[in-house]
């Protein structure tokens, strides 16, 4: 059985109590403090790129859990222009 369809069955579960009235599954593939900074930075790098027509972008995305946890994603590419 892979990741994939362990998420799929779990998204399939949640969505047969109450379905998509109540849930909207969004499943992360890595939901540390590092997977979330660098997931958010794909998320939003592109809107932010496209609503600015290309004149805004993200470098870093900071995330942080608590004083104990946190995690800096830098883009190791920057756009040229």
């Amino acid at each position: 059985m892979t990741i994939m369809s362990v998420l799929a069955a779990m998204k399939d579960a949640l969505l047969k109590v109450g379905g998509r009235a109540i849930w909207k599954p969004y499943f992360v593939r890595n939901c540390s403090c590092e997977g979330m900074a660098q997931h958010l930075f794909n998320v939003f790098n592109p809107m932010i790129r496209e609503a600015t027509k290309e004149r805004v972008f993200i470098t870093t995305v900071e995330v942080t859990e608590d004083s104990k946890n946190s995690a800096t994603y830098i883009s190791d590419s920057l756009p040229t222009t």
